[in-house]
């Protein structure tokens, strides 16, 4: 009887789980057509992010003889004009919507994408990776993050950006299989370099462009980039438009969230009305607060640029140059993705792989089980503690510890790579993955420590007043919120199952 019970209380769990789910996606249909195109655009900037941050430091050295200090340098610069552009350009966002951001956004990436596949001089270089890319990421990101916001309620929030974040792992999932493509496929441009790091000789012509497995990644996101304009162009300019004359998407909360109809919109922008925005966020407790937890997580997300700016370059000199650096990479949003609880699966077995490839495994994973915990969330608690009008700088300010933090790790990253693991010569590749462990390790310990100072005091508050206010309005009205809904269905299914 036991266990005939177990059974079905383990059905009923399903059914809810399923009814739930069910429920959720429903509650996204009647949501604003530009929250699909949100969707489409992450998918399509995630990959052409990801697939050149993926061969970024090998390129710089592959192609333009770079040893591995000068190739981080050049990868941390690059983040860093990411983090200064963000927080000017949030504010901008803010003035002139959605819609415009996205435009200005994806044409200056179209262009350096477009570029960096051509280019040989080092100064074009230069102009891409420092102002183009990083310009026109910066007008994108933050603008579809807040566009889940202002197409979404408070009821489904939540869940659209759980699909954000696993449409934006997608796109890493498929920009690490692209590069595994390419690298098979075409051959690797390379310099051959001396112990102090400087060039010797080409493997391909000197003086003629070749097409090498690099340039093809970044070629496919070039094409990518142009579908992004192309589904910008189809952005609704008007904010009164009847798809969000519904109650649900016409509260005051979104409003300044969706896209701008004013064409004097540059005549905000003036000096006045920016310093008037920096002196209030500034006066903002909640500021201070959020700029602390941002800058104490920025050790825990260097990890995820070390997947970057390291851990390409470690694998091809452990396992040589043909290894599957992409798909290896690309475990972390695979697991992301289907969130299969296969750690412990792993280590059951573990004595029957190679234990440095399995422990490159073993990283990936557990790294992806603690993202798929705080990242999604870090979304929602960005959006909800920005004033109204300011959400576009608090959105800057929150990626910026991703963007912060590759200056330090292109810096670390060359340093560790040259001492621990050079292209030439012995290495202690355990050691250096020790050094990164424990400087990611001062980022828990700190929020544990800090954790009454960096947490909004009136949370527990107002959690506390909408319980109340719930349960007020369900003595005063018929219940019809989603949890009384499951639980009459859940009722009567086992009602059924019994009978």
């Amino acid at each position: 009887m036991k266990a005939a019970g177990g059974g079905g209380g383990g059905e009923r769990s399903i059914r809810i789980q399923t009814l739930r789910m069910k429920m959720r996606f429903a509650s996204l249909r009647s949501a604003p057509r530009d929250l699909w195109y949100i969707y489409v655009l992450k998918f399509l900037e995630s990959y052409s992010y990801f697939s050149m941050a993926v061969v970024c430091t090998i390129f710089l050295s592959d192609e333009f003889g770079l040893n591995d200090a000068q190739a981080g340098f050049a990868y941390g610069l690059m983040g860093t004009f990411s983090s200064v552009y963000g927080f000017v350009i949030g504010f901008v966002v803010d003035k002139i919507g959605i819609r415009r951001s996205l435009l200005l956004g994806c044409s200056l990436s179209l262009i350096g994408r477009c570029t960096l596949t051509f280019c040989q001089s080092p100064i074009l270089l230069a102009v891409i990776m420092y102002i183009f890319l990083p310009a026109g990421h910066c007008l994108c990101i933050p603008v579809m993050t807040l566009a889940i916001k202002g197409y979404t309620t408070s009821k489904n929030r939540g869940f659209a950006y759980g699909i954000f974040y696993g449409i934006m792992n997608a796109g890493i999932l498929v920009s690490g299989l692209v590069v595994d493509f390419f690298n098979m496929k075409y051959p690797r441009a390379s310099m051959k370099y001396a112990l102090n790091g400087t060039s010797t000789a080409h493997t391909f012509d000197a003086d003629g462009w070749n097409l090498t497995a690099n340039r093809c990644v970044f070629a496919t996101g070039t094409m990518s980039t142009a579908v992004m304009l192309f589904v910008s162009f189809f952005f609704v300019e008007n904010k009164g438009s009847s798809r969000f004359s519904s109650q649900d998407f016409n509260d005051d909360s979104n409003a300044k969230l969706l896209p701008s109809t004013d064409d004097s919109w540059s005549n905000s922008c003036t000096r006045k009305s920016l310093c008037e925005d920096l002196k209030e966020i500034g006066t903002d407790s909640s500021f201070w607060r959020f700029l602390g937890f941002t800058a104490i997580m920025i050790n825990l997300r260097s990890l995820f640029r070390h997947l970057d700016a390291t851990l390409p370059k470690y694998m091809m000199r452990e396992f040589g140059d043909q290894v599957a650096k992409g798909s290896i990479y690309a475990l972390n949003p695979l697991t992301i993705i289907f969130l299969v609880p296969i750690v412990s699966a792993v280590t059951t077995n573990i004595d029957n792989f190679e234990a440095i490839q399995i422990a490159c495994a073993l990283f990936v994973f557990i790294l992806s089980f603690g993202e798929a915990l705080w990242s999604p969330r870090l979304y929602d608690y960005t959006v909800s503690v920005a004033p109204k009008g300011k959400e576009g700088a608090f959105m800057a300010l929150g990626n910026a510890p991703l963007f912060f933090s590759t200056m330090p790790v292109g810096l670390l990253s060359g340093y560790l790579l040259q001492v621990f693991c050079p292209a030439q010569g012995p290495r202690r590749s355990k050691e250096m993955w020790f050094v990164i462990g424990l400087i990611t390790l001062s980022s828990p310990i700190l929020l544990t420590i800090t954790k009454k100072w960096i947490r909004e005091p009136e949370h527990e508050n107002e959690l506390v007043e909408l319980h109340v206010n719930g349960n007020q309005s369900n003595h005063s009205s018929q219940p019809e919120n989603e949890t009384q809904l499951l639980k009459s269905r859940g009722t009567s299914g086992d009602n059924a199952g019994s009978s």
